[in-house]
């Protein structure tokens, strides 16, 4: 029984799984309750998932860049970039050109907001830039690929996501902190953990008032709450906390919170 949770605490902790989960941790919600509308559409998701597995990549190559701790050969440069445009044009063709436009504007500013010169990572414009790309445009382009239509209305019930990413992006971008040179910066150093516990408890609670308001069973809730107490208990273990990296251990608990939280909500659609 050691041996397996040892194995399976090993793969939980592989970067290679943070990076496969929050691209899918950011799709699901959108997925799920588009393909309720109009039936589960596969290959505009596969896309929209590779495109957001390698600007992930990017990502954490540009980071990288920023901490002058990364070399790599040139010629992976060429290979990315053209897996890239692929992606995009596919996206073009089988989508539409405004998806493609969305997707483009959310590359460009992956690449200014670790751009050195502008230091956006140091700032509370690139938390707020994060949520706002990673958590409504994302999502909105993964219900709209379900359904080819938008609904303005699907925005209250992202407001529970933001609150949950927004517990990812402080602890992401606290450790890009070059030093304490600003009020924000000394702020967030000081009171990150409280900021990403809070939001994450505002967000559940958040999910579980609407889950009510239209009509939810209490064993309904309960079906929904359980899993996601389970892994506070896990938490609160010192020996499972001590052997799990936090990064993989909020994707895990994100991605199995919205969707719990997409399959138990009742979105009307149209």
């Amino acid at each position: 029984m050691n041996q397996i949770l040892a194995l399976i605490t090993k793969g939980l902790n592989h970067p290679l799984f943070a990076w496969g989960t929050l691209p899918l941790s950011l799709l699901i919600f959108g997925t799920l309750l588009g393909s309720r509308q109009t039936g589960f559409h596969f290959l505009p998701l596969f896309l929209l998932y590779i495109f957001l597995l390698l600007t992930s990549l990017l990502e954490r190559v540009l980071i990288k860049k920023v901490k002058k701790s990364l070399k790599y050969p040139f010629v992976l440069n060429h290979i990315y970039w053209s897996t890239m445009i692929v992606v995009l044009i596919l996206i073009w063709t089988t989508v539409n050109w405004l998806s493609f436009g969305l997707l483009l504007l959310y590359l460009f500013f992956i690449v200014v907001a670790y751009n050195p010169t502008l230091n956006m990572e140091q700032t509370v414009f690139y938390l707020v830039l994060q949520l706002f790309f990673k958590v409504i445009i994302i999502s909105y382009l993964s219900y709209y690929v379900q359904t080819k239509f938008l609904e303005w209305d699907l925005l209250a019930y992202l407001l529970p996501n933001v609150l949950l990413f927004f517990s990812v992006i402080i602890y992401r971008q606290r450790g890009m902190f070059a030093e304490e040179d600003s009020r924000y910066q000394y702020f967030i150093e000081l009171y990150y953990l409280p900021l990403m516990i809070i939001s994450y408890a505002l967000g559940v609670v958040s999910m579980i008032v609407l889950l009510f308001v239209q009509g939810a069973t209490l064993a309904q809730v309960a079906l929904y709450a359980l899993p996601i107490l389970g892994l506070f208990i896990l938490l609160a273990l010192k020996k499972f906390r001590s052997s799990m990296r936090m990064d993989n251990y909020l994707n895990v608990i994100i991605l199995l919170t919205i969707v719990l939280y997409a399959i138990t909500v009742q979105y009307p659609g149209r």
